[in-house]
């Protein structure tokens, strides 16, 4: 089995849609959100966005979470969700064909998974795979598409505030109380998400980190790189999916509207923060996430 998380917009669905063209993968797409479109794949209640599992509060989430990772659709919570004949006919198709992968391994996609990845790795013997952006580029994305965070989705967890978190406790009450920008606020996240993630890669060297900024320079390299540590025979499929995926030939910036796109040309999305951010939002990003940044990233990597 294998997770692949980090935070949004680190390159996850890219990750994730490479690797599920090896045919004995099957993905599963973000099954543990808060939102999710149907509990049939998974019926477990996630109460936060970015829900802290562990041992001492998980054992409720085990069952769904093991019918999930075992292609077991659950017919009986999708159709008592479902509020007309359509949906009841959109979750039958949906249930068959997620039986139907049963067999494969599970490739689970889950951005929002850093705070339960350690729960999942250690339960199901998941490997771990990390995306890391640099944190200028995560926040010039979630700028440009307008997303903010309510920080009360972490302090609300005490688990979460009196462990990993802990260090943060002061910050993250600031942000909670009061209104932020957009940047500061995705500043503040990715330094919550990867200082737990920097944490992660000394306890687990068996972990794959890979950065976003990497991946990009050279897919063909990056991705054949990144198969041969998880073992996953890299395929004339995958191949020819990182080329049309990654391409010079494909924009550097798509719609607003067409954002989930994956058809990039990663070399220039790594770079697009520069032109999207002032040099004032990148003084400003750099001095709220050192020291975590350091750990990911040099001096020379601001410029």
């Amino acid at each position: 089995m294998i997770l692949i998380t980090g935070t949004q917009r680190a390159g996850t669905s890219w990750v994730a849609n490479v690797l599920s063209r090896a045919p004995h993968l099957a993905l599963i797409d973000e099954p543990f959100n808060k939102r999710r479109l149907t509990p049939g794949i998974c019926a477990a209640d996630f109460p936060y966005f970015f829900t802290y599992l562990h041992a001492g509060n998980a054992e409720p989430f085990r069952p769904h979470i093991e019918r999930t990772l075992g292609f077991r659709y659950n017919f009986r919570a999708a159709l008592r969700a479902a509020r007309s004949a359509k949906a009841v006919w959109r979750a039958v198709r949906q249930g068959q064909a997620f039986n139907k992968q049963r067999g494969k391994t599970p490739l689970v996609k889950q951005p929002t998974g850093m705070y339960m990845a350690e729960w999942l790795h250690h339960t199901f013997d998941m490997r771990v795979v990390v995306m890391v952006r640099h944190p200028a580029g995560y926040v010039s994305s979630r700028k440009r598409l307008g997303f903010t965070h309510d920080f009360r989705d972490v302090l609300d967890q005490p688990d979460l505030m009196a462990g990993p978190l802990a260090g943060f406790r002061e910050e993250v009450e600031a942000f909670a109380a009061a209104q932020t920008d957009v940047v500061d606020q995705s500043a503040l996240l990715w330094k919550l998400v990867y200082a737990v993630a920097a944490d992660y890669r000394e306890q687990y060297p068996q972990w794959v980190f890979v950065r976003h900024e990497d991946l990009a320079a050279d897919p063909a390299v990056g991705f054949a790189d990144l198969c041969q540590r998880l073992a996953v025979p890299f395929s004339p499929a995958m191949r020819e999916t990182v080329a049309e995926l990654s391409s010079t030939s494909n924009p550097a910036e798509v719609d607003v509207a067409q954002w989930k796109s994956l058809k990039r040309d990663s070399r220039a999305v790594a770079r697009v923060w520069k032109d999207r951010l002032t040099p004032e939002e990148i003084a400003r990003i750099r001095q709220r996430v050192q020291p975590v940044a350091s750990r990911f990233y040099t001096e020379a990597e601001w410029a």
